[in-house]
């Protein structure tokens, strides 16, 4: 199974305004079917604060397991949260988390 972040697009407006990312996941070529049902793609779009919630849930849950970090919620000014560059570094790190 291959799983990427992709295609962040910035949605809203004023206060209301994010950053939502692709997250998409496709069987490798040798994964086979099972129960005769064909092994397909899927994609969803999620926003940062799906990630964190997945992230504290992961980390209260599994006690003592290893789940990578991510980035929190940082103190920003508006302009530098929906810059190009900060926008692919979090789809980087995102991809990486999960």
């Amino acid at each position: 199974m291959h799983v990427t972040v992709e295609d962040p697009q910035n949605q809203g407006e004023g206060r209301n305004k994010h950053t939502s990312y692709c997250i998409r996941i496709q069987p490798d070529d040798d994964d086979s079917t099972d129960d005769n049902v064909a092994v397909t793609s899927s994609s969803v779009r999620r926003r940062y604060s799906d990630f964190q919630w997945i992230y504290h849930r992961l980390t209260d849950e599994q006690p003592g397991f290893f789940v990578p970090v991510i980035q929190h919620e940082r103190a920003l000014r508006r302009s530098k949260k929906f810059d190009e560059s900060f926008v692919e570094e979090r789809r980087r790190q995102l991809e990486l988390f999960l």
